[in-house]
């Protein structure tokens, strides 16, 4: 209803102004675009479709029936044109004759002489019961001849197999087409095999201790990667006695700060040198952390501005209130809590030994040096020995930003995964003598306890 007020109103208000555009004849065609329906398929289009899906069915269905009645066909008519078996004997040399007798009369044959026997039984007995037709029986027998490269036999010259001889090599009399097409390929003669009979397998001999590092001999290249993770211990000394400030400081710091986890991970390369001995090196990033808990109470003077500090009241009744400002003492307890961080970024140079203790298992132990070549320190500590609520970056301190020296030693067991890979799970012992500058106040070395675990891969093979 609204909608209808709009338009009567513009069309009142434009109803004045002329304008070049047909608008009834626009409207009026796009009524007409809008409503045209959409032609419908008629009856005839499903109906064609229904009938060609119909016509290819059948024509697959027909396809593989004829396809299945020719094969069937042609089956019957090879076996009808197969004859009885005859025996024919082939032209060969003295040395094959002989082989084919030696493995005829049952020499040096292997112990399952019964089994052939049964076999030949079973040949004889087939042939009990079909009928053999005879040499003269066949057309023209003395004239037609089987000619294939220089070699002839005549029919003549074909024999029936005998009951009493049932071992001689049978073969089929093929139809004179395919007869004359065979007769065209190439033949060539083969002997009897006199040791096929007594061939036998024997299985392959395995190193049941050592067989998987069988290729793991002396000058084997190994890389791999390793982690570990333990705990710390820190100790702090101070270079000289007679600085009483930076004992009484370090004393401060012993007391508020406690060392939590380390872990490192690394790239090991390690070469073996002899069956037993190894040289490892790669780079490993050590992170050790510490925990810094300050707790302390402090006492200062605050002014509080604006507050009432005196009030006057008069015989009249009335009452006068003087503000300004009031100093209050206050007391405060604070605690705060800071992570500092130790990173090394190392070299390891190390010497090892593995021995075998099963076909899986062995033990690997290795000791060496350790040098860092990157050491960087985060965190805060105490600015002095006395100041509460002051503090100081590790930056600001002299610890060693490079050439840090340390030693380390690792018992762990290896266990074949297979060929080439191996992995190794162990106890680690690593200790840096000082880690800061030698011209300092005081010095500081660290004790870490380790767990590690580490997959290792052999080059070469």
């Amino acid at each position: 209803m609204q909608k209808d007020r709009l338009e009567e109103k513009l069309r009142t208000s434009l109803s004045e102004y002329p304008s070049p555009l047909d608008l009834e004849g626009a409207w009026s065609k796009l009524e007409r675009t809008r409503n045209k329906e959409k032609k419908r398929r008629g009856v005839w289009f499903w109906w064609l479709g229904g009938a060609v899906a119909i016509l290819g069915i059948f024509l697959i269905t027909l396809s593989d029936s004829v396809e299945q009645e020719i094969d069937f066909t042609s089956n019957k008519l090879e076996k009808k044109e197969l004859t009885p078996l005859i025996q024919v004997e082939e032209p060969t040399n003295i040395t094959s004759r002989q082989s084919l007798v030696e493995v005829e009369t049952g020499k040096n044959l292997p112990i399952d002489n019964r089994a052939k026997e049964k076999v030949l039984n079973l040949v004889s007995e087939s042939d009990k019961q079909t009928k053999k037709p005879s040499p003269s029986s066949l057309p023209n027998s003395k004239s037609n001849t089987f000619n294939n490269r220089g070699m002839s036999t005549k029919l003549s010259d074909i024999k029936t197999p005998s009951v009493a001889d049932p071992s001689k090599e049978d073969a089929r009399v093929l139809p004179s087409t395919i007869r004359q097409s065979l007769s065209a390929l190439p033949s060539r003669a083969i002997s009897p095999l006199k040791e096929a009979a007594s061939v036998s397998l024997k299985g392959l001999p395995l190193e049941e201790v050592r067989f998987r590092r069988k290729n793991q001999g002396a000058g084997s290249w190994w890389i791999g990667f390793s982690g570990t993770l333990g705990s710390q211990q820190r100790r702090l000394e101070v270079n000289s006695s007679d600085n009483s400030d930076i004992e009484s400081w370090l004393n401060r710091r012993e007391a508020a700060e406690q060392e939590l986890e380390a872990y490192s991970f690394s790239f090991d390369i390690r070469k073996d040198f002899g069956s037993n001995w190894y040289f490892q090196t790669g780079l490993r990033h050590q992170l050790a952390f510490d925990r810094f808990v300050d707790q302390y109470e402090r006492t200062f003077d605050k002014v509080l501005e604006d507050q009432l500090t005196e009030i006057i009241q008069r015989a009249d009744g009335t009452t006068t209130e003087i503000r300004g400002d009031v100093t209050v003492e206050v007391t405060e307890s604070l605690s705060s809590t800071i992570y500092n961080t130790q990173n090394v970024t190392e070299l390891p140079l190390l010497v090892g030994y593995r021995q075998d203790l099963t076909g899986d298992f062995g033990l690997d132990l290795n000791l060496g040096v350790l040098y860092g070549f990157v050491q960087r320190t985060e965190g805060m500590v105490f600015s002095d020995s006395n100041a509460s609520g002051a503090y100081q970056s590790l930056g600001q301190l002299p610890y060693r930003p490079s050439n840090l020296w340390g030693a380390q030693l690792q018992a762990g067991i290896t266990y074949q995964l297979g060929e080439k890979w191996r992995c190794i799970g162990g106890f680690q012992t690593k200790y840096y003598p000082n880690t800061v500058q030698s011209n300092a106040d005081f010095r500081e070395g660290r004790l870490l306890f380790n767990a590690t675990i580490g997959m290792q891969f052999i080059l070469g093979q």
